[in-house]
């Protein structure tokens, strides 16, 4: 299926579009997608991310409240959140760094132990 081809980065077509937008048609595409390949929602590129990662990093508030209702919908909430990247780092790594203040509270509302979290890497909020 075209659903499994990534690009030279290792974006899965879900990485692609959570980094392009949020607007409903966005939204509605990802849940296209995530209803033919439900694994693309853990998928990590050639530098560890996710599409919560992406969508992130990328500033898109919408869309990484999306990202966590598809987890939250199959009981994997807390495995999306937690997953680190190369870097050791979560998505809420990346909405700290970029100064996302919206997206860091989304993320810490869901889950607020998410800011102590690291295995090995700093905390978030260092």
């Amino acid at each position: 299926s075209l659903l499994k081809g990534v690009t030279a980065r290792g974006d899965t077509a879900l990485h692609a579009v959570v980094s392009h937008g949020h607007n409903p048609e966005f939204l509605k595409c990802v849940s296209i997608i995530d209803e033919r390949d439900q694994d693309l929602l853990f998928a990590v590129n050639n530098k560890g991310d996710t599409p919560l990662h992406c969508a992130t990093r990328s500033g898109r508030p919408h869309m990484v409240s999306h990202l966590i209702e598809l987890a939250e919908n199959r009981n994997s909430l807390q495995k999306l959140l937690r997953i680190e990247n190369m870097l050791v780092e979560t998505a809420l790594h990346d909405a700290v760094r970029v100064g996302n203040e919206h997206i860091v509270k989304i993320l810490l509302k869901v889950d607020p132990s998410l800011a102590n979290y690291p295995n090995e890497g700093t905390s978030p909020l260092y």
